[in-house]
C-alpha cells in the first residue's frame, strides 16, 4: 500500500465513521444533559452547567496533545485516557445525588377541609 494514495472507499470509510460518531455524540449529549437536568436541584444547575463547560473547554488542548502523542507512538496514551474517562466518570456519579430531600420549612402547610 502507497502512503498518501486515498481510494474513493477511503473517503466513504471516512465519511461514514465522521457521520456515526456525530450521531454518538450528539444522543449522548441530549442524554447527558436530560440527567443532568432531572438529577440536579435547579438551583444546582447553573454552577454545574459553567464547572461542565469549563472542563469541557479545558480538555480540548489536552485531547489535542494525547492524540498528538498517540499518533507519534506512544502507546499507552489511550489506556490513560480511558483511566481518566472512568475516574471522572466515578466522580460525578459519586458526588451527584440520586434523589435529594426538599429543603427544610420548603413544603407547603396541608389545607383543612372547611
Amino acid at each position: 500500500m502507497v502512503y498518501g494514495a486515498a481510494t474513493a472507499f477511503d473517503a466513504l470509510l471516512l465519511f461514514a465513521g465522521c457521520l456515526i460518531a456525530g450521531f454518538v455524540v450528539s444522543v449522548t449529549g441530549i442524554v447527558w444533559q436530560s440527567l443532568i437536568q432531572a438529577e440536579l436541584p435547579a438551583e444546582q444547575l447553573g454552577v454545574f452547567s459553567s464547572v461542565e463547560g469549563f472542563l469541557g473547554a479545558a480538555g480540548v488542548p489536552a485531547g489535542m496533545i494525547a492524540g498528538g502523542w498517540a499518533l507519534t507512538g506512544v502507546e499507552y496514551v489511550a489506556v490513560g485516557v480511558a483511566v481518566v474517562l472512568l475516574g471522572c466518570t466515578v466522580a460525578v456519579r459519586v458526588t451527584m445525588r440520586t434523589s435529594a430531600p426538599a429543603p427544610w420549612g420548603s413544603a407547603a402547610a396541608p389545607v383543612e377541609a372547611s
